[in-house]
């Protein structure tokens, strides 16, 4: 996603904060970043691939400067491989199944 190769118009949010925090600048090592508009737990940010693919990693990276600054430190994530069913992924390399978390 770092690259753009992705659209701006895949990349989709349940809020923005402002027109300086939108969705599409959820990008790795961007001046700008994405800020929902409100702090709650049910806040999320979608990327659409193109095509089904492996995703072998996943980056988080805090934005903002002085009195404005914030992070995630909890995350889910949700996949799905029709446009009906979304599925939470767990890791199963400890013996208890778990929600990936940061």
């Amino acid at each position: 996603m770092q690259d753009e190769r992705i659209p701006s118009s895949d990349v989709t949010a349940s809020s923005e904060a402002d027109a300086n925090h939108t969705a599409h600048h959820g990008r790795l090592n961007s001046d700008l970043y994405w800020k929902p508009a409100t702090n709650d737990t049910g806040e999320w940010i979608q990327v659409c691939f193109p095509q089904r693919m492996v995703i072998t990693g996943l980056i988080t990276q805090g934005g903002g400067t002085e009195d404005n600054v914030g992070w995630v430190e909890y995350f889910k994530l949700h996949y799905r491989t029709n446009h009906v069913n979304w599925w939470v992924y767990k890791d199963y390399a400890f013996d208890d199944p778990k929600d990936v978390v940061s």
